[in-house]
């Protein structure tokens, strides 16, 4: 008798059965991380929210400003602090509309005031995760005048969201002490 035929080290050899289940388990987790057709919203809130709906889906995670900050068209009464995204803290402002007080926008933002380019990096390739790659990137920098400046952009672009990620230096130096923006914005894409 051969000595391999006596081992308890059996030599596997691919079977039609065992490939065919490899290649089903390969798309079952394909799935299990599909692009989404679309965002209604950002987390648990959805485009048109009024405050007391935002206060029901996100409960005790909400805090209240003491006074409301304005941007533009928006403005905000309520953020939810402590989030984490590819390890990086965020906060999120929940921007309703000043005419309809109904939930229009959503801006993480990284609360130091330093965010470096790999901060940035993380961030999209967590999002590419979740959303699927990026539809546009943007980069621009200047350094023609006295001070420079550097800016980078990753886009989503949904039916009904857009998703913006952006890391803005307006001297394009990482130690130049003067602040720095890490913001992922999701804007309803319906008015």
């Amino acid at each position: 008798m051969r000595a391999s035929a006596l081992s308890r080290h059996k030599r596997h050899t691919l079977t039609r059965r065992g490939f065919g289940l490899a290649l089903l388990g390969a798309l079952a987790a394909s799935r299990a991380h599909a692009v989404p057709a679309d965002l209604a919203g950002w987390g648990d809130t959805r485009w048109g929210m009024t405050g007391d709906e935002i206060g029901r889906a996100l409960g005790t995670r909400l805090k209240r400003l003491t006074a409301p900050l304005r941007y533009n068209e928006y403005f905000v009464r309520e953020t939810v602090p402590g989030l984490r995204v590819a390890g990086r803290p965020f906060i999120a402002l929940l921007q309703l509309h000043q005419r309809s007080e109904r939930l229009a926008q959503v801006l993480l933002r990284y609360p130091g005031d330093f965010p470096m380019l790999s901060d940035f990096v993380a961030v999209r390739e967590a999002l590419a995760a979740e959303l699927g790659a990026p539809a546009e990137r943007r980069a621009e920098t200047d350094y023609r005048g006295d001070i420079p400046s550097f800016w980078i952009e990753a886009e989503w672009i949904f039916p009904s969201t857009l998703v913006v990620l952006s890391l803005v230096d307006q001297n394009a130096d990482p130690f130049s002490g003067q602040r720095k923006t890490l913001t992922v914005r999701y804007t309803s894409r319906r008015r």
